[in-house]
């Protein structure tokens, strides 16, 4: 009986190593600091009806947490001169992702 067990328990291993997955979606790579965002925006600027920006949890602003989120206003400054508000956001594992519309 242990034997056969063994032998299943092989079968088993070698069955899933063949197995194909399903790719998983990952979330976007998120903005740490309030220089990166800038440089974001600067070398992608935002197109189109709406747009979203992962911000990092441990988001810094010159070099410093960003506590009082002067680094979000700096950045915000930019996406609303582009002619952008914010839409809302979701909170995720280790970031919040903004979503952010055309000013009508």
């Amino acid at each position: 009986m242990k034997h056969i067990a063994c032998l299943l328990s092989l079968l088993l291993a070698l069955v899933s190593c063949g197995e194909k997955k399903e790719p998983v979606m990952n979330e976007p790579a998120a903005i740490k600091s309030a220089e990166e965002g800038i440089k974001f925006l600067e070398s992608h600027p935002p197109s189109g009806d709406s747009f979203q920006l992962a911000i990092s949890e441990s988001f810094t602003f010159a070099g410093q947490k960003d506590s009082m989120g002067m680094g979000m206003a700096v950045l915000l400054d930019k996406i609303l001169a582009a002619g952008y508000e914010l839409d809302g956001f979701e909170q995720k594992t280790g970031f919040r992702l903004y979503r952010y519309k055309k000013t009508p």
